[in-house]
């Protein structure tokens, strides 16, 4: 038996050193014997998962007959593996279960065997994590479920041996084995986690004279239920006692079995049946990865092993695509996260330099020429480290010479210009140009372009453009009989026009207000004319150059009689309308008046 036990768990073994292996340095497997107490294992330094192997405790063989009856054998215990993701520093708590012994179940959920003789189950073997209550379970390998009492007979031996214990993965009880008489025939009890449900108990065997034994019990949680009590009367010569075997222990525990009954009243000699077995806790691998359940070939007491690789941190990767550094800028690097690492070491050579970020896995480096770089991942709890990464050569690329030009480069506002860059790949303007396209601008200013190189390296470069602004003048004039501005000769009042270049050769509108004062005919008389003066019909206006656009004719009290619209130099106007009389001659515009007189 013991050749075969470790057969077994060498077979484990080796599927968990076969998963561990990579990068560890040191192997080992911690073992946990049955104490009657709970046990603590502490997840040691660089320690990312661990094989977890637990088998449950042994159900307690049933009580053998003098009269040669056999008791049941006991159930053995589960066996459960898995895998468990962990951290170092984490606490994990086990339970590893007793064996039946003397009729109390073994520790951790075993049932009592039937009136505490034999047969009593055995206690689970569990594991939990974060925290310490039933809660935590992550694996389970149930107890075995205790063997039956045997029956009895008084005369020739006959059956009545006890029923044999379910194994800890939930198995059924076996029943107890009747013993037939010359009269009838006395029941052995049946199974725990009776029919295949689990923590069902096992009914009593039934005699032919009514003389029962007691059923087996329920559970509904993890601790196997106590064995039925057998009949105790008759057979002098055997035990007296063919009680049921306990339920193993379990993530849920099993049913008991029933006991055997006698029979006597109405039969033919004293004869009992036997127990039936208890039946086996269930096991459970909910909480662990590639976890497998089977009937365990452990005898006694449980077992709980943990085996364990400790590895230093893989290699990280260094993450980039990037084959150089431009001058004078900086350069974000990172590399993989490795699951063993407290901290990153970063190595340059050459020009390259950390300029932020040593120690974690994200650095922003810089540089002065070419270089390499690479990273290695640490344990400092542990004090291990990973291989370093392989160089990653960095290359210092110079700055593309972006120059920036305007065209014409002096312009009056409103005019276009057209811009252009040149020693770059892609060039970004700013204020929207586009280079090559005539633009207008509207003011003068610092026009900046940014130049994109094939290493993704960048430069700038400005170009200044003046724009000069036209101009807006008033002047208020007056003059008398005309007025000479900027070479236009005015005669009239009014308001007028000039668009000139100003002294940055941009146009300058400018407004003129004008006011032209005449001076009196009298004073006129080299230039105009007024005939023949006393008049009986028409009145001859005769002017060098013409002065006036219209004319007004009053009589002596101011008030006027005739008006009319001068023409050019030469104006003949019809007074024959008039009274006889004396009148003033006035044109527009004009203070001084002409007095003729009307015959």
């Amino acid at each position: 038996m013991k050749t075969r036990l470790l057969m077994i768990k060498g077979m484990f073994c080796i599927m968990a050193f076969t998963v561990l292996s990579g990068a560890a340095f040191g192997q080992t497997q911690a073992t946990f014997n049955y104490t009657g107490s709970s046990q603590t294992f502490i997840v040691p330094c660089a320690v990312d998962s661990i094989f977890i192997e637990a088998w449950g405790g042994q159900g307690q063989a049933g009580l053998t007959a003098p009269a040669g009856n056999l008791g049941g054998a006991g159930g053995n215990g589960g066996h459960a593996v898995g895998w468990k993701q962990v951290n170092q520093g984490d606490v994990i708590t086990i339970y590893v279960g007793g064996a039946g012994s003397n009729g109390v179940g073994g520790f951790n959920g075993g049932g009592n065997g039937g009136d505490n003789l034999f047969g009593a189950g055995g206690g689970a073997s569990d594991v939990r994590f974060g925290g310490v209550t039933e809660a935590y379970r992550i694996l389970v390998a149930g107890g075995g479920g205790g063997g039956g009492n045997a029956g009895c007979t008084d005369g020739v031996p006959s059956p009545g041996d006890g029923g044999a214990g379910g194994a800890g993965v939930g198995g059924i009880g076996i029943d107890g084995v009747d013993s037939p008489t010359a009269g009838g025939v006395a029941g052995g009890g049946k199974g725990g986690n009776y029919l295949g449900v689990q923590g069902a108990f096992g009914p009593a065997g039934i005699g032919c004279g009514g003389f029962l034994g007691l059923p087996g019990n329920s559970t509904l949680t993890s601790v196997g239920a106590n064995g039925g009590g057998g009949q105790n009367c008759c057979c002098t010569s055997g035990i007296s006692f063919p009680s049921g075997g306990g339920g193993g222990g379990g993530y849920l525990g099993g049913g008991s079995g029933g006991g055997g009954s006698a029979g006597t009243t109405g039969c033919s000699g004293n004869s009992k049946g036997a127990g039936g077995g208890g039946g086996g806790g269930t096991s459970y691998i909910g909480g662990v990865l590639n976890g497998i359940i089977a009937t365990g070939q452990l005898v006694g007491n449980g077992l709980v092993t943990i085996t364990y690789t400790s590895s230093t941190p893989t290699t990280p990767t260094v993450l980039l695509n990037a084959q150089g550094i431009c001058a004078g800028s900086t350069l974000p690097i990172s590399c993989s996260s490795e699951n063993l690492a407290t901290n990153y070491v970063w190595t340059t050579t050459g020009g390259i330099s950390v300029n932020s970020g040593q120690g974690t896995n994200s650095i922003v480096v810089s540089a002065t020429g070419p270089g390499t770089i690479s990273v290695v991942a640490v344990n400092a709890g542990c004090n291990l480290s990973s291989a370093p990464s392989a160089p990653y050569s960095l290359s210092l690329f110079t700055l593309p010479n972006v120059t920036a030009s305007v065209s014409p480069n002096l312009i009056c506002a409103g005019d276009s210009v057209v811009f252009q860059a040149q020693g770059a790949l892609t060039y970004q303007w700013n204020n929207g140009i586009v280079a090559g396209v005539p633009v207008s601008i509207a003011t003068s200013g610092v026009f900046n372009v940014t130049g994109l190189d094939a290493n993704g390296c960048s430069n700038s470069s400005s170009v200044s453009l003046t724009v000069n602004q036209p101009t807006q003048n008033q002047i208020n004039l007056t003059g008398i009989d005309s007025v000479n501005v900027n070479g236009e000769v005015y005669y009239q009042s009014g308001q007028y026009m000039q668009v000139l270049q100003n002294a940055n050769g941009c146009d300058s509108v400018l407004t003129i207000d004008l006011i032209v004062n005449y001076t009196g005919l009298s004073e006129l008389a080299t230039s105009a004319s007024v005939y023949p003066n006393p008049t009986s019909t028409t009145l001859t206006v005769k002017f060098t150059k013409a002065h006036f656009d219209s004319y007004s004719i009053m009589n002596i009290e101011g008030k006027e009689v005739l008006s009319g619209v001068l023409n050019g130099v030469n104006t003949t106007i019809d007074v024959q309308s008039l009274k006889a009389g004396v009148y003033n001659l006035r044109f527009k515009g004009e203070s001084s008046v002409v007095r003729f007189t009307k015959l």
